[in-house]
């Protein structure tokens, strides 16, 4: 590729979510539902959300978790059934079109993915896309390809480690001003970040070979 314009072109959202989430997130006291968008499988960091979560309900009882997806390769039999069988998790399998709307009492997107595995650590998920266009609070692991892509963003950063995502949870639990301000954070890069913006993007690096 010495002698070739390359040009890297992220992922988006959808434009619709614009109009499904038009303000930014405002926090409500005694409330914390934490977000997992997309499908149960082998190194996505499913079971050391649903671990943090459980040990964060004990000590905040009106948390839970919310697993929007199927589950897929890798999931062990009892995380399933501890999933399945718990109190304060509730997992939800629903058509695309009806997800979104589903989100709007949500407190907190999560996207645990394991950044030791390389290609996950390279990657750019349309599920962080997607919760970028909810303006609402995000937790993240330290992908690299997201660290670069987002800096600055209001996107909170952990280690691919039980007990940081708990702690980081706990903050987000204690600091309701914290959550609102991230969220004006995220609203601010909203519009950078949608397909439309993108095809601009792709048609200027078209026109400029």
């Amino acid at each position: 590729l010495a002698d070739k314009n390359v040009v890297f072109v992220p992922n988006a959202f959808e434009d619709k979510l614009i109009k499904l989430f038009p303000d930014a997130y405002k926090s409500i006291d005694k409330r914390f539902n934490v977000c997992y968008l997309g499908a149960l499988t082998k190194n996505r960091g499913v079971d050391l959300l649903v671990e943090a979560c459980q040990r964060q309900h004990e000590k905040y009882p009106y948390l839970a978790l919310y697993l929007f997806g199927p589950y897929g390769e890798g999931i062990s039999s009892e995380l399933r059934d501890k999933i399945e069988n718990s109190s304060i998790i509730i997992r939800k399998e629903l058509p695309r079109k009806d997800i979104f709307s589903s989100l709007k009492d949500m407190d907190l997107m999560i996207m645990p993915y394991d950044p030791r595995v390389t290609y996950l650590n390279f990657s750019s998920p349309t599920k962080l896309f997607e919760y970028i266009g909810t303006g609402k609070p995000i937790l993240c692991t330290s992908c690299l390809s997201l660290l670069d892509l987002f800096e600055n963003s209001g996107i909170i950063y952990f280690k691919y480690d039980e007990a940081d995502l708990e702690s980081k949870i706990d903050q987000m639990i204690n600091n309701p001003q914290c959550r609102d301000k991230l969220s004006e954070k995220i609203m601010a890069i909203r519009p950078m970040h949608t397909w439309n913006k993108r095809s601009e993007e792709i048609y200027k690096a078209i026109k400029s070979l």
